[in-house]
């Protein structure tokens, strides 16, 4: 089994929130585990594991713009610490998030248009939900 994030939709909204679950053998889903069932859409989920805790990340609608937020899980589905947390709420839009892990913390890169154009910015995170570059550094123009 392998636990994987997915988007779900809210019924009566024009929104999804991001849940997780096991993947079982065969592809076949697990029951949703809530990660997060903000305001607005959470959309774009990518995760990465380091040790026992796997990194969620997505594009978050509930602001003005969108911006890249993230929730710690364990491997049974329980959501570690205060729950989701800010990676980059700059101006302007942050979307496409991606997550990779060296096995003890985590690069979370996205398109990032606090510039006017679309570039590439990344932030390393800890196993404990550090962030330690508060809004990203720029990858690439």
């Amino acid at each position: 089994m392998d636990m994987r994030p997915w988007q779900v939709p809210r019924f009566g909204l024009m929104a999804a929130a991001v849940a997780c679950g096991m993947l079982l053998q065969a592809g076949a889903r697990g029951g949703d585990v809530p990660v997060l069932a903000g305001v607005g859409d959470q959309s774009r989920v990518d995760a990465a594991a380091a040790g026992g805790t796997i990194l969620v990340v997505w594009q978050d609608d509930s602001a003005s713009d969108l911006d890249i937020r993230a929730a710690r899980v364990d491997a049974a589905g329980t959501v570690l610490g205060a729950g989701a947390f800010d990676i980059c709420t700059a101006a302007g839009d942050q979307s496409w998030p991606a997550v990779a892990s060296d096995g003890t913390g985590f690069l979370v890169a996205w398109q990032d248009e606090r510039s006017g154009t679309a570039e590439v910015w990344a932030a390393r995170v800890d196993s404990d939900g550090n962030v330690a570059e508060a809004d990203g550094f720029q990858v690439s123009s």
